[in-house]
């Protein structure tokens, strides 16, 4: 396969837009406001205690991967469903251990890579999951049917809707296979720390910074509102009626809802509307990048106008060295958080 390309006039007006237009500039999308200040070497300790050094369920383990090869350790599989649904992936992109210290998984170069060059082109009709694609189940139909109603849902709770939707739904689930396989399972979460959001009132504890546990069980509550108000209700109801869509399909629990959620805010990237709103995309493949500071990160990302999602290379990358992207300027603390 060879390397990615744009017509140039593509990527002239991507580059133009990842520079000068941050309307196209995407960063996970928060469920819940947070005031953005420093984090404590206390948080940043309880979060690496609390993380355990294994892999991931369905991944590959701590074998690593070759760094000539273009192997996606684990994730061969989401590879091939990416390119067959018309994603355009470079072949120089190795994904597995990255630090195997830690166990971390990431993303690496295992090709010399330049200023502009295309790392990823992932369409988001054909491969990307967000609220939009939410909003057109029969979910949303029985849960949020009114504009006012949809509205008082943030975007990250309703692509978790959607992955829970998808969970119960296997001839839907089926068309988007390998993208759900790749996200963390609660197992996945309990094995490496995850959101603190799931951690119990011990671990909590342990953080020994108060303004940071009482922000963990604010979006606790708020998300435990949305559930008890607004989700859990109305999927009762329509369990029970006939010829509904979640006739015969029991609501989740909360920690089921809950786990979702985690998925969605942990791993999205919001898109900025034209009414100033954002729009949360889980965007498989390019999800498995890891973080860096936006002054740091070697690469940009952003929903390009015809639509793809492409992530270029910001600097030159060479062989052997991580991808990163940055989420975007985001205090630590909530970084830590998720």
């Amino acid at each position: 396969m060879a390397p990615v390309s744009l017509p140039v006039f593509q990527a002239l007006v991507l580059l133009l837009v990842v520079d000068h237009c941050h309307g196209f500039l995407v960063s996970p999308s928060a469920t819940y406001s947070v005031q953005r200040t420093s984090a404590t070497t206390e948080l940043a300790a309880a979060k690496a205690t609390k993380k355990k050094k294994t892999s991931k369920t369905g991944g590959g383990g701590l074998g690593g991967f070759g760094k000539a090869t273009g192997k996606w350790d684990g994730c061969e599989s989401l590879k091939s469903w990416l390119i067959g649904k018309g994603s355009e992936i470079d072949p120089g992109i190795s994904v597995g251990v990255a630090d195997k210290t830690t166990g971390l998984r990431g993303v690496i170069a295992c090709r010399d890579f330049k200023r502009g060059d295309v790392l990823f082109s992932i369409p988001r009709a054909e491969c990307i999951l967000d609220e939009k694609k939410a909003d057109q189940t029969p979910l949303a139909d029985a849960l949020y049917p009114t504009a006012m109603e949809r509205n008082a849902l943030p975007s990250p709770i309703r692509v978790a809707l959607l992955l829970l939707w998808l969970e119960r739904k296997p001839s839907e689930r089926a068309k988007w296979q390998e993208a759900m396989n790749a996200f963390p399972s609660q197992a996945d979460f309990e094995a490496d720390g995850g959101p603190m959001e799931l951690w119990s009132s011990v671990e909590l504890a342990e953080v020994e910074c108060g303004q940071q546990i009482a922000e963990v069980h604010r979006r606790t509550q708020e998300l435990l509102a949305h559930y008890e108000e607004r989700i859990l209700p109305k999927w009762t109801a329509a369990t029970e009626t006939p010829g509904s869509p979640l006739s015969g399909i029991p609501p989740p629990t909360f920690r089921e809802f809950q786990h979702a959620v985690c998925v969605a805010t942990s791993r999205t990237f919001g898109e900025e509307d034209k009414d100033g709103g954002y729009s949360s995309l889980l965007v498989p493949g390019v999800d498995l990048c890891n973080h860096d500071d936006p002054a740091a990160a070697n690469t940009k990302h952003a929903l390009a106008p015809w639509g793809n999602f492409v992530v270029l290379a910001q600097t030159a990358i060479k062989a052997g060295e991580e991808v990163y992207l940055s989420y975007g300027a985001l205090p630590n603390r909530l970084l830590l958080g998720k």
